[in-house]
Formats: structure tokens, C-alpha cells, sequence
């Protein structure tokens, strides 16, 4: 396996691929070596990984305004929310969305309010667990990671399902849940993908 990087003004990527022969001639005054290199996954991948998280608030504070000792609290979870995220990249790409549960939380669904796509699964989650969900392909996967364990929890994604991109531009997404919304933290993570 190797990586090769590209950076210039505007960008700073990089290609993973596999060397499939090296080839030159050893006897040569003049050595010369040609290496190829095959990549499996024919785009350049942003060195700068983009994340937006978000758990919706609602800002307590106020003047004027006196804090007491033990502190008090500036800011509550009230609705169900939603996240916009640009691709900058030349094509689409997949979505790395961790969940975070602050308390219980039943079946959590992410969708993308643009083309209606929605990923469900239909899993309960406690206090402290985190459920990842890749929808970058060749690496789609949904793990739930609790009590120091990885879970695969593929076989609990609902039917209708899919496993959403990113379009070029602007993207919107909406998340919400079955019950336990005001114990969602969400982190949707892409990286720019360029021809």
C-alpha cells in the first residue's frame, strides 16, 4: 500500500493505491525505475477533514445576570434539528455521522432533507454510547460503540434505508429519533473528494 501527495495554492490532497510492478534496468549507466501504481479509488481525498456538530440549544443567558458559586446553566436542548454542510469537492461523497447519546435514545434517523434519503436504525442506545455510521463505499458500516465494545449493528438499519452522499454544494440533513431527541449530539464528518 502507498500514498501519494499532491499540494499546491488552492489544494492539499492525497491518492491511496498499491504498487502493481517496478520496472528499469539495473545493468543501465543511466538508471531509470518506472513504478505503477494502481488506485482503486480513482479520486484525491482533502488532507482537511470537514465536521459540524450539533446538539440544539436554546440560550438561557441573560442581563442582567449574577452567577452563583456552583455555576447555572446557559444554554437547553429543546427540538429536533438540523445541520447544513458544504462538499467543496468535484464529486460526491460519503458521510462518517456519529451519534452521541447523553440518555436513552430510540431508533435515531439521520436523512437528507434535499434528496429525502434517510438512514434509520432500529436500535435503543444509553447513556455514553456513540453509534457511527459510514456511507463512504467500500468502508459502509454502522457500529455502536458501548461500554468499551464495537457492536456491528448493520442488521438493524431499516428497510427503506440508503446509504446517503454528500451532492456537490450545499446539504442539508435533519436528524431525529423514535424518543429521547433532547439526548442527541450529532458530529456529521466528509472529506472533499477531487478528480
Amino acid at each position: 500500500k502507498c500514498r501519494i501527495y499532491y499540494k499546491n495554492r488552492i489544494r492539499d490532497v492525497y491518492i491511496d493505491g498499491y504498487v502493481e510492478a517496478v520496472e528499469g534496468n539495473p545493468f543501465s549507466q543511466k538508471q531509470e525505475i518506472q513504478v505503477s501504481i494502481i488506485c482503486t479509488n480513482p479520486y484525491f481525498i482533502d488532507e482537511a477533514e470537514t465536521v459540524e456538530e450539533e446538539a440544539i440549544k436554546i440560550g438561557l443567558f441573560q442581563f442582567p445576570m449574577s452567577l452563583p458559586k456552583e455555576g447555572d446553566a446557559m444554554t437547553e436542548v429543546i427540538e429536533p434539528g438540523n445541520l447544513e454542510i458544504m462538499n467543496e469537492g468535484d464529486v460526491e461523497t460519503g458521510l462518517m455521522i456519529e451519534i452521541m447519546a447523553k440518555g436513552n435514545i430510540e431508533e435515531p434517523v439521520v436523512q437528507n432533507k434535499l434528496t429525502k434519503e434517510y438512514i434509520k436504525v432500529n436500535c435503543s442506545m444509553k447513556e455514553g454510547d456513540v453509534l457511527v455510521i459510514n456511507t463512504i463505499k467500500k468502508q459502509k458500516s454502522i457500529i455502536l460503540k458501548r461500554d468499551g465494545k464495537e457492536l456491528n449493528m448493520i442488521n438493524y438499519i431499516s428497510e427503506n434505508s440508503k446509504w446517503m452522499q454528500m451532492m456537490r454544494g450545499k446539504n442539508e440533513f435533519s436528524y431525529n429519533c423514535k424518543s429521547g431527541m433532547n439526548n442527541i449530539i450529532i458530529k456529521i464528518r466528509h472529506t472533499n473528494l477531487y478528480v
